[in-house]
């Protein structure tokens, strides 16, 4: 299993990255509530500085809510393919992904059972000036 180095992701080419779930966790001090920069309708994204430096790359990792991780893993592939094969200034580059399935013991009807627990989680670059929603439905800040 290939790692990103955790000093910095990079995108040098359009090969997926496949990201260490242990790293993201350490990213995002285990999905805080503290470490979110918004909530959407596919999952909640964490703005996170890399390996804990001033000068550290910022990035955005987006973990997919339970509703989009029921995709299969060929649709979950076949979304981080394009997202990686999409290079345009104006558009946020993905850096990476994160598939990983756990057993973690539940207690269901009145006894205990272990499920699987899927992560599956998007790196992207990450861009100060939020997103464009706010452009569009902000009256203040009208594009020209």
């Amino acid at each position: 299993m290939e790692s990103v180095p955790e000093k910095k992701l990079q995108h040098q080419s359009s090969t997926p990255y496949k990201i260490d779930i242990h790293y993201l966790r350490s990213l995002t001090k285990n999905f805080s509530e503290d470490q979110i920069l918004g909530r959407g309708g596919f999952g909640i994204v964490y703005k996170v500085k890399q390996g804990g430096q001033e000068n550290g790359e910022v990035v955005a990792v987006k973990k997919l809510q339970m509703s989009m991780a029921a995709m299969d893993d060929k649709q979950f592939m076949n979304e981080v393919k394009h997202a990686m094969d999409i290079y345009h200034p104006n558009i946020v580059r993905l850096e990476g992904y994160c598939y990983h399935t756990e057993k973690e013991l539940k207690f269901y009807n009145g006894s205990y059972i272990f499920v699987d627990e899927i992560y599956k989680l998007l790196c992207f670059e990450y861009l100060p000036n939020g997103s464009l929603d706010k452009y569009f439905s902000d009256t203040k800040n009208i594009l020209t």
